[in-house]
């Protein structure tokens, strides 16, 4: 009985996967993750996920075989260590929260937006409200400003306190913000991890891409500074 032939194409195919695999493999940092009871494995996380509000990561093992493990399987330890986790080549420690959750005003009303981009070096926060009579009267000089001087190295992003969309949807509409917004839902978290850091509002915090904060303060004061920022 012959043996099966293994064809040039066949090799070529089973080379090109091992060498990824290898190159994969080679290349990741991997460490130790336990499970609740203390068992270890060697791992790479490659990506993370939240699933019905859990964590769930994604791991390479050391043959190349990717796991998916929830938080829930983790011992406390790996799980912290998985909450502070951020991919190497993550568009900023912003990206996270913001998929999924930027409004932009179209036809009236706030709608989810998938196309705004990361800016190349700033982000400048404005917390406002509707409500807020300081904040009413501010906000044209900053729509004024981000008209003139929009370009790829920032992006302004409405942090509201504002308690309904209906409130939020008439205050961008009135003043034409052309900015995003952050979904309600997701600014309690937001305000935990980034505060304003100025008493009240209208305030603004500009920060870079890894969150390091530029300048901060109340709206009025900052707005001069952000002229200059941009346009270094």
């Amino acid at each position: 009985m012959k043996a099966p032939i293994t064809t040039i194409a066949q090799l070529t195919k089973l080379t090109l996967l091992t060498l990824v695999l290898l190159a994969e493999t080679s290349l990741a940092k991997f460490e130790t993750w336990t499970n609740p009871e203390g068992q270890e494995l060697t791992l790479k996380l490659v990506s993370k996920k939240k699933v019905d509000s859990k964590l769930v990561g994604t791991f390479l093992t050391t043959r190349g075989k990717r796991l998916q493990i929830s938080e829930g399987k983790l011992s406390k330890e790996s799980i912290g260590k998985l909450k502070k986790w951020a991919p190497k080549n993550s568009a900023s420690v912003y990206s996270e929260l913001f998929q999924d959750n930027l409004l932009l005003l179209k036809n009236g009303s706030l709608e989810k937006a998938d196309d705004v981009k990361t800016p190349k070096k700033y982000y400048i926060f404005y917390y406002t409200a509707s409500w807020c009579g300081p904040c009413q009267r501010f906000t044209p000089s900053l729509v004024k400003f981000y008209n003139k001087e929009k370009n790829d190295d920032f992006e302004i992003v409405l942090i509201s306190s504002d308690r309904d969309k209906k409130a939020m949807d008439g205050y961008a509409k009135s003043k034409k913000m052309p900015w995003p917004h952050l979904e309600l839902s997701k600014v309690p978290e937001f305000r935990k991890k980034y505060p304003s850091q100025s008493r009240g509002i209208p305030a603004m915090l500009v920060t870079d891409l890894t969150g390091k904060v530029i300048a901060k303060g109340n709206a009025y004061e900052v707005l001069p500074q952000l002229s200059k920022l941009v346009s270094e």
